[in-house]
């Protein structure tokens, strides 16, 4: 290949010199030759193409892109880290995006990144110029996922709720021959629920039959009263119904003749408002057994204290 890629430019310098004009290559040109070079495996070469580029445009992302690419090459991972951010910044389209984000990936996984690294593979599948990029992406996550033994799962919701605290819908209620007035701060209240989630596991070994892992959780969840609500009940606010929960527990993961048993064991502490509700523990075993192509088994016993 480096016969071939000098043959190019010598064409290239042939031509110039049969025409009598100076040895100019285009940018496009340019990026052609230092992506064959990568392609063979002359990081130096694709680095001095790289940077003759960015001589001439410091805001070119495919020169970057082709620089993080070449350094990673040569082994400088953060170097390559640097320059595929600068690719990210200076991208002006999906292609451009697409490249950046890839480089980046490639760079921070190898460095044992690997949770940046799937946030930057998310970015590449969803700027991804063609369904074979996109497929690439895909491939590339699935295959840094099960690297990873970090894995992360975030939730969130915003719900406008004519009664965000499960509160009575009747002013009044009757008591034998009496009417009393229900208390205001059980009354239907209006506003705005919200809620957070964060779950997560840490692998902690696999055997290809067995997986034990650590996890953790965290949620909190609350209201935004509306105005409405604060002249219903001036006595409340919206810190009186924000609930806290944090857990932290063991998983085991056995694949067995019969099918797969998942055993959990957590404790989570809790507070709802000012409140502190204390610690509660969760035991749980779970058998899942394919029986079809469409069918399954799933049996599940939960134990609280």
């Amino acid at each position: 290949m480096k016969r071939a890629l000098a043959a190019a430019m010598g064409l290239a310098l042939w031509a110039a010199a049969a025409t009598g004009s100076p040895a100019t290559l285009t940018a496009d040109q340019m990026r052609t030759f230092g992506l064959a070079a990568l392609t063979h495996g002359y990081a130096d070469q694709a680095i001095g193409i790289a940077e003759a580029l960015l001589q001439r445009d410091a805001g070119d992302s495919a020169a970057w892109a082709l620089k993080a690419q070449a350094l990673r090459l040569r082994g400088d991972l953060p170097g390559s880290e640097a320059a595929a951010r600068r690719a990210w910044t200076t991208a002006s389209d999906k292609r451009a995006r697409y490249a950046a984000a890839t480089a980046l990936a490639q760079a921070l996984s190898l460095q044992d990144h690997r949770t940046r690294a799937q946030y930057w593979l998310r970015q590449a599948v969803q700027n991804a110029p063609n369904g074979a990029a996109q497929t690439q992406a895909l491939q590339d996550y699935a295959f840094v996922r099960d690297q990873n033994p970090v894995s992360l799962q975030f939730s969130g919701s915003v719900r406008p709720s004519d009664n965000v605290n499960d509160g009575g819908r009747v002013q009044f209620i009757q008591f034998g021959p009496f009417i009393l007035p229900l208390p205001s701060t059980l009354l239907a209240l209006s506003g705005t629920s919200w809620a957070l989630g964060a779950d997560g596991q840490y692998r902690l070994s696999d055997d290809g039959q067995t997986v034990d892992a650590l996890t953790f959780g965290a949620r909190v969840q609350g209201v935004v009263l509306s105005s409405e609500a604060k002249d219903l009940a001036p006595d409340l606010s919206n810190g009186d119904f924000l609930y806290r929960q944090v857990q932290v527990g063991w998983q085991r993961r056995a694949m067995l003749n019969f099918g797969r048993l998942t055993s959990d064991v957590s404790v989570a502490h809790s507070w709802n408002g000012d409140s502190d509700l204390g610690n509660a523990l969760t035991g749980r075993l779970a058998l899942d057994r394919p029986l079809g192509p469409d069918l399954a088994l799933h049996l599940a016993a939960e134990v609280m204290r």
